[in-house]
Protein backbone atom coordinates (compact mmCIF):
# COMPACT_ATOMS: atom_id res chain seq x y z
CA UNK A 1 0.00 0.00 0.00
CA UNK A 2 3.03 2.57 1.39
CA UNK A 3 4.52 1.84 -2.50
CA UNK A 4 0.99 2.46 -4.81
CA UNK A 5 0.98 5.69 -2.45
CA UNK A 6 4.46 6.28 -3.03
CA UNK A 7 4.24 6.17 -6.82
CA UNK A 8 1.33 7.76 -7.15
CA UNK A 9 2.30 11.12 -5.45
CA UNK A 10 5.64 10.98 -6.69
CA UNK A 11 5.43 10.44 -10.84
CA UNK A 12 6.68 13.08 -12.37
CA UNK A 13 9.15 13.99 -15.81
CA UNK A 14 11.53 16.46 -16.32
CA UNK A 15 13.30 17.37 -19.74
CA UNK A 16 16.14 19.07 -19.59
CA UNK A 17 20.03 19.34 -20.75
CA UNK A 18 18.69 16.94 -23.70
CA UNK A 19 17.66 14.70 -20.95
CA UNK A 20 14.32 12.74 -20.04
CA UNK A 21 14.03 12.58 -16.11
CA UNK A 22 11.36 10.00 -15.46
CA UNK A 23 10.25 9.22 -11.45
CA UNK A 24 7.64 7.08 -10.35
CA UNK A 25 8.28 6.39 -6.76
CA UNK A 26 11.44 4.80 -6.17
CA UNK A 27 12.08 4.00 -10.08
CA UNK A 28 14.11 6.42 -11.78
CA UNK A 29 15.16 6.09 -15.56
CA UNK A 30 16.82 9.00 -17.69
CA UNK A 31 16.45 8.92 -21.57
CA UNK A 32 18.95 10.67 -23.92
CA UNK A 33 16.80 12.56 -26.16
CA UNK A 34 19.13 11.38 -29.09
CA UNK A 35 18.73 7.97 -28.63
CA UNK A 36 14.90 8.48 -28.91
CA UNK A 37 13.91 6.02 -31.98
CA UNK A 38 10.42 6.06 -31.58
CA UNK A 39 7.46 7.41 -29.65
CA UNK A 40 3.61 5.78 -29.22
CA UNK A 41 0.25 6.21 -28.07
CA UNK A 42 -0.86 3.01 -26.29
CA UNK A 43 -3.90 2.50 -23.70
CA UNK A 44 -2.99 -0.22 -21.38
CA UNK A 45 -1.71 -0.78 -17.65
CA UNK A 46 0.81 -3.42 -18.69
CA UNK A 47 2.99 -1.12 -21.16
CA UNK A 48 5.12 1.49 -18.77
CA UNK A 49 5.32 2.89 -15.04
CA UNK A 50 2.54 5.34 -15.17
CA UNK A 51 -0.79 5.99 -13.41
CA UNK A 52 -2.94 7.00 -16.67
CA UNK A 53 -4.34 4.71 -19.46
CA UNK A 54 -3.61 6.79 -22.20
CA UNK A 55 0.25 6.78 -22.44
CA UNK A 56 3.52 7.65 -24.78
CA UNK A 57 5.50 4.92 -24.93
CA UNK A 58 9.18 6.06 -25.25
CA UNK A 59 11.20 3.68 -27.60
CA UNK A 60 15.10 3.73 -26.67
CA UNK A 61 17.68 2.94 -29.60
Amino acid sequence: MVLLIWVWFSTGYQIANDIVKVKAGPFKKTINIQEINKISQRKSVCTAAALATDRLVIQEI
